[in-house]
């Protein structure tokens, strides 16, 4: 089976590790879409592109990967969430194909919503993690930057509505847990320390486990001195 996503030059991978549900492959392009094959045969069901169409200027971080989307369910909701490059998560429903009205705005959450500058430094390339009906979305920012980005925070949202239940400070701000492992105050303007890969979780218990990344810049640490949690770690979070 052939996508049909082919971008100029070297910037479209297929990294996408399909799910099967039902006799269903569930699988994301390298330009965001999803389609739903059936699985024995490998013929298309349907596909869902995201609107407007991903930009394929989004190549930070790894080109145009994607990694994978999401099944819930909820009692008769069936769902699957569709992370997008450019930070968008759609959530669509299996019985209409189309994205749930319910959730965020007419169906899809913007996590650049709201983010200094446009929040262009964020990219999604990785699927999100639903405990407990609490959606954590991994989050994309270039840690092999030399500039400072500007630091976002892992916000968790409710599965249902796509409203913001908690964050979580993955650089310690003043007060908190860790703050006093970045010397002089060496966690300020500091971005990073995210979790840009699947995060995995325990339903049972809920706790999510989130892999977190390098600091920014990750190829020097002479201006932050100290263990700087939360870089570099995993970190279980519970859900509710």
């Amino acid at each position: 089976y052939r996508t049909g996503d082919i971008a100029e030059g070297t910037v479209h991978y297929t990294e996408c590790t399909p799910l099967m549900v039902d006799e269903v492959l569930y699988l994301i392009t390298p330009f965001s879409r999803l389609i739903a094959l059936d699985a024995t045969t490998g013929e298309e069901q349907f596909r869902f592109s995201p609107d407007p169409p991903l930009n394929l200027s989004e190549t930070q971080g790894g080109g145009l990967a994607s990694r994978g989307v999401t099944y819930w369910t909820s009692g008769a909701k069936r769902r699957i969430f569709l992370p997008v490059r450019d930070g968008r998560i759609y959530s669509i429903d299996l019985e209409t194909r189309l994205p749930d009205p319910d959730f965020g705005d007419g169906g899809c959450l913007n996590l650049r919503d709201g983010l200094a500058d446009g929040g262009g430094y964020l990219f999604l390339s990785s699927p999100p993690s639903v405990c407990q009906d609490v959606l954590l979305q991994p989050y994309g920012i270039s840690d092999s930057s030399s500039k400072r980005l500007h630091y976002v925070p892992l916000r968790a949202f409710d599965a249902h509505t796509g409203k913001g239940v908690w964050t979580f400070d993955t650089v310690p701000q003043p007060g908190q847990l860790g703050y006093d492992t970045w010397e002089a105050g060496s966690s300020a303007d500091r971005s990073g320390c995210n979790p840009w890969a699947p995060i995995s979780a325990d339903l049972e218990r809920g706790i999510f486990y989130a892999p977190l990344g390098a600091p920014n810049s990750d190829k020097y640490g002479g201006d932050r001195k100290g263990d700087n949690l939360f870089a570099n770690t995993l970190v279980a979070l519970e859900a509710k």
